[in-house]
Formats: structure tokens, sequence, C-alpha cells
């Protein structure tokens, strides 16, 4: 999504083709006129079956659109003016992939800042080139296939590590004007403006355009890296870095400046004011802590001096932020209570203060503001019963602000209206001394007059530091459970986030303790609160830490009828020795399971410990690419229900990471997943 002033709105739409499974993205616009109660229809802006544009950026002089496009084959920086949609136009034809585009002005010409990933040796006039000679000469390696590897990674996410980093580069560009069209095209090498450092930027495998910004004069750019050596599994050190352009002698950047030097916790997410006086980004505190209350920090770009406004009143982690374009507020998204909601910070511009936090949208799930100046801000939402859609909302500090749907008329109108959606209900309840929140959705065809039992679908997040909030997805949707005709209950145990860092830290060192008493207690008040549960027809569903629950909970209890197992943890120290981060589990377990001094917590909450007691059948689900939780896992938990005779199925997906992305394979996950509950359970789905 992006405004642009002479253009308005632009963003991208996605369409699946169910038929030959092909996906297409292709780029919208729209007129909104700021407090109007309504928008004028979008018009297709681009479009080629199969190819993707994507990630639009207004140009400088607000007349030309940039974005990402697939077409050539390759990932190129495209241009299209808005009011002439035949002007598409390829700018980059680079050997190698490119990505995360931005584009400036200073007071030579235009210019694109992008990343792609080098061979870090690669430090010569064409390191794109040089990389794509390194390629060549290991794919002429025939048959020899071998990969040395003297440090960790050795794979991440779902990718085994290749030796390559993402860089930023600056490429200037020239602009001509024919008369009827505007002609761009690149000027000159592009600059390896990282050029030398062995570390990644953005971090993979999720760091995208976020991770680094370009003052809007052109002259600073500032970014988030990761070192590349042996200590970075294990470690959450992501540092600050600034770089100057030089726009006399564009092939000679400075040598990046360390700014994030006062800690050794994780610091990412720049971004310039719009006056380019301060560069703010996020930092933690604790390192090895990649869960730590993420807080706003200042740079004057004057002066270099620090500025840490007090937000220890703000008890939330800061998601995103964008800057007001006067300079004055900065606008935040953060889980908060079971929505991912926004807030309005406002800034002394002179200082650095942070004067005050408000809520501004404390519901649904909200993300990707973008401020329109003296007008309001544009942003994504969605809700249990909303697909995304864009929306206007006029100035936040108005007593009497103007919220409505900018996209939702025109984009899936009617798609709701295709499914047994039931209303969302935000609960809360006491385990312990603890107040525990949970989403409880009726199960479609629910009717208090009807004297039926219905069964009963518990859903554990993962994390275990993540949250269930108002939002849609089409992964793990509790809406799919109730219209199978399941009463749902999402908790968000001690762990969760939204509720504060305390709550959050409070499953360090306790990965079966509360959460589990705080599930279980879940389970109980909700089947006191609504006698027509039945609480013999009971299935817990978890995903990630979700699935290490679920073991868990089988290894505890007998009062489920079933359980699914979604790329879980079976053997928690097992998983240690062949993840990737590691770092996470030595912070969840106090330090490594090789050391004595925490070996006690490693054993108290390893599943494997337990298997001989987990007794109730489950669907174990795990894709072959999950690097973060490798599928041994899944196949441990599966043998160890096959040897005991338990009745037991294992869902396998050679091609999907940790989540499943492929259209049609999510439509067998579902398939699998309620089939597997109705069996179970005896169900029988609503008509």
């Amino acid at each position: 999504m992006y405004w642009a002033p002479s253009v308005d709105l632009v963003y991208s739409v996605t369409y699946w083709n169910e038929t030959d499974n092909v996906k297409t993205t292709n780029l919208q616009k729209m007129t909104y006129r700021p407090g109007a109660p309504y928008a004028n229809p979008p018009t297709p802006l681009t479009y080629e079956y199969g190819k993707s544009d994507s990630a639009p950026i207004v140009s400088p002089s607000g007349d030309m659109i940039g974005f990402m496009s697939s077409r050539s084959g390759s990932s190129q920086f495209w241009v299209v003016a808005p009011s002439i949609p035949s002007s598409i136009q390829q700018v980059t034809t680079y050997p190698v992939d490119i990505d995360n585009v931005k584009w400036r002005r200073d007071n030579v010409s235009d210019f694109i800042t992008f990343t792609a990933r080098i061979y870090p040796d690669c430090t010569g006039r064409d390191p794109l080139g040089c990389t794509v000679a390194k390629d060549a000469a290991l794919k002429a390696r025939g048959p020899n296939t071998g990969f040395v590897y003297d440090s960790l990674y050795v794979r991440h996410w779902d990718k085994w590590v290749d030796g390559k980093v993402s860089h930023i580069f600056a490429q200037r560009i020239k602009v001509i004007n024919t008369g009827n069209l505007l002609l761009v095209a690149p000027v000159g090498p592009a600059v390896d403006i990282m050029k030398g450092m062995n570390a990644n930027s953005p971090v993979p495998p999720f760091g995208g355009a976020e991770q680094y910004d370009v003052c809007a004069a052109g002259i600073l750019v500032a970014f988030t890296a990761e070192t590349v050596d042996r200590t970075m599994a294990w470690s959450t050190g992501w540092k600050m870095y600034t770089v100057r352009l030089n726009a006399q002698q564009w092939d000679q950047p400075t040598t990046p400046r360390l700014i994030s030097g006062f800690t050794n916790a994780r610091t990412q997410n720049p971004a310039f004011s719009p006056a380019g006086t301060w560069l703010s980004f996020l930092a933690m505190d604790r390192p090895g802590d990649e869960s730590d209350r993420l807080h706003l920090v200042l740079y004057n770009v004057n002066n270099r001096q620090l500025v840490v406004p007090d937000t220890s009143s703000f008890d939330r982690s800061i998601a995103g932020y964008a800057w007001a374009q006067d300079g004055n507020s900065i606008v935040i998204d953060t889980d908060s209570q079971g929505y991912h909601a926004l807030f309005s910070a406002s800034i002394n511009a002179q200082t650095g203060a942070v004067t005050g936090i408000t809520a501004v949208v404390d519901s649904g799930t909200n993300s990707g503001q973008q401020n329109v100046a003296g007008k309001g801000w544009f942003f994504l939402r969605h809700t249990m019963t909303e697909v995304t859609s864009i929306q206007w909302h006029n100035e936040f500090d108005n007593v009497s602000p103007v919220q409505i749907s900018v996209t939702g008329q025109f984009e899936n109108p009617d798609l709701m209206t295709k499914f047994n959606l039931s209303a969302p209900q935000w609960i809360s309840y006491r385990s312990e001394n603890r107040s525990i929140q949970a989403w409880f959705l009726r199960p479609y065809g629910w009717e208090i007059t009807v004297s039926r039992k219905w069964p009963l679908a518990v859903l554990i997040h993962g994390g275990p530091e993540g949250a269930w909030n108002d939002g849609f997805s089409f992964r793990w949707n509790p809406q799919l459970w109730a219209a199978r005709g399941y009463a749902v209950i999402a908790i968000n145990p001690t762990g969760s986030t939204g509720f504060g860092q305390a709550f959050t830290d409070a499953v360090r060192g306790d990965w079966g303790g509360a959460p589990y008493r705080d599930i279980m207690n879940g389970v109980e008040y909700i089947l006191s609160q609504n006698p027509w549960i039945d609480g013999e027809r009971a299935c817990a569903c978890g995903g990630s830490y979700g699935g290490y629950m679920v073991n868990w909970i089988n290894s505890q209890s007998n009062f489920f009828k079933c359980f699914v197992n979604h790329d879980g943890t079976f053997s928690v120290s097992g998983k240690y020795y062949s993840t990737d981060e590691i770092f996470f589990q030595e912070w969840e377990f106090y330090g490594p399971p090789f050391d004595p001094a925490v070996q006690n917590i490693w054993n108290k909450w390893n599943p494997a410990n337990y298997a001989g007691s987990m007794n109730t059948p489950m669907l174990v689900i795990h894709g072959g690419l999950d690097y973060r939780v490798p599928i041994t896992e899944g196949i441990s938990t599966f043998t160890n229900l096959q040897r005991r005779g338990v009745p037991s199925r294992l869902l396998y997906f050679p091609l999907e990471n940790h989540w499943v992305l492929n259209s049609n394979n999510a439509i067998m996950w579902n398939d699998e997943v309620l089939g597997w509950l109705d069996r179970r359970t005896t169900n029988t789905p609503p008509k």
C-alpha cells in the first residue's frame, strides 16, 4: 500500500486461480479524498497473469509508481505512470534478484536503493556479476555437490545456508521526460554500501524494507544488520548502522558507523523523521531474549546523540511504527489485550521526548499505517469476521474520529457472506492468581433452545510468546472449526504477548507449568459457563509451541478425546541440537541442555520423558522444510504413538516449512484436521 499525492492510493491484490493453481498479484489504483464517506472504485494499474507486481512506492516527484515485478523471470524494479497504465517499463536488469526498493532524490538526481544477496568476498566494482560467476562455478562442479561448514548456521528457517549475505545497494537513475512519457533508466553501476561487511541486511528470514531507511534528502542510510559468525545462532544482537552517501563521489559512501553500541541486545527497524533531524529505531534491553519488549530510541542526526525516551508506562512491545508528516508524533502498532492495536505517541521534535501515548484504534488487527499530512492515516485492518481492507482514519487526535473501510466495498465485498461466521466473544477468567483472556466462538447452528450437545475445539497458539488476536487468517482460522460445528476457545495463557512484559516473561523456565494450567482451567471455565458443550468430546489443536503443548497435555492428562499436533516439539533437548536459532531455547530454559546447572529445567518440561503416558489419539502434521522444529520431532511423536498402539495419523508436506503456505496444501490441511476431529468426536457437521 502506498499513498501518492497525484494518484491517491495504490495497493497490491493477489488472486488465486484454483483450477490452474496459479497466483497473480497486480496493482490497483483508487481515488479517495480524505474525509469523504466513500471511495471511487479501483482500477487495475498493472496486470499479467501468473506474475507478481507488488510493493508499490511513489517517485520523489509524485508522478510515477515504482514496484517489484517477476515479469522478466526474476525480481526486478519496474515503473508505471498512473495516468498511463500502458507506460509500464522495466528499470533494472540485474543478473540477480533484487528486493526492498526505496526511491529518493538528492541534489544531483534521483536514485534507488535495494537489497540483493551476494557473496561477501565479492568486493570489487561488480559484486552482482561476481556473485553470478561464483554461482556458475559452483554449478560447474557437476556431481560434486558437497558443502563444508565451519560454523553455524548450517540451515535457517527453510533453507540451507549457501554462503551469501543480503546487502544494500544504491543506484543512480535518470528520469527523462519525452513529452508524452517519462523514461527511467539506471546510470552507472550499483554501489554496495555494506562493502566488506560479512553481515545481513535485512536479516533473514523475515526482514524486509522496514529494516533500513533513507532520509528524505537522500544523504543518510540507516540499516539493521546481523553479523555472520559462529555466535549468531546463540545471540540476538542485531546492530544499527548509518552510512552517508556521497552525492559527488557516488561510488565512495562512508564506512558504516555503528550507532547501537550502547547495547548487546537486539535493535531494528530504523525510520527517519520527515525533516531528517531524528532517526528512530526499536531496541530491546536483554541480550539473548528475542521476545523482550521493543521500545523506541531516537538518534539526533545532527549531533549524533542518542535519546531513549521514557516509555516505561507503555507496557507493550512495538511491532511497527510510522512518523506523522509533521514530525510531532509516531503511530505504533502492537499486540494489546487480544487485539493488535494502534497507539499514537506524541514526540517533542526538539528533545526527542515522548510526551504521551494514547490508544487510537483498540480493536481488530491493524498495521501498515501511513500518514497523509494534515489529513489522516491509512492502515490495514482485519478481524475474525472481516478480511483485510485498507482503512482511513482522520487525524488521531481528533475528538470525533472518522474511520471508514476504503477498499472493503470493492475487494472481496461478499467473501464473508459465503461462510457460516460466528461472532467472537472476548472473555476472561481466573487461573490461580492470574487473569487469562481468551476468544470464544459458538458453533454454527447453535441455538440455546436446541437440546443438543456440541463438541469443543481448544486452540493453542505458538510462541509461546504469541497471541490469539481478533484477526483473519487463512491459517488456523477459528471460524473454520466453528463452521464445522465446534465450540471454540482460543486461549492466551501465560507467556502470551499483549498483556504486559511480566506476563510474557513468566513462561520462561515454566513451559509445561502455568500455561498448561491456564489452558486446563480455561476449558473447565468454558464448560461450566456453557452446559450445552459436551466436555467428553473435546479436542486440543496446536502448532509450534502449541504442538509442544499438545504433546505435553497428552503426557499429563487423559481429559481430551483427541489432539492435532502441527510442527510440535517431542524432545526439547533433541530439538536443541537440530534447530537453527538455539538462542531461543537457551533463553527459555536458562541455558543449553549440556549445562548441569539447568538440566533439571530441561528434563522437567520435556514431553519425551513422559512418552509412555501419551495415550490419546493424535493427528501429527509436519513440513519437510521446517528447520525451526525439524521433521524428526514430528516423526518421533508419531513413532511413539504407533509403537505403543495409540491411534495416530501423520500428515507430511515435503515442500512446506513451519507454515503451510501452498493454497492446495492449506485446503488439504483443513480437510485432514477437521475430518480427524469429526471422526474422533462423532461430530456431524452442520448442513
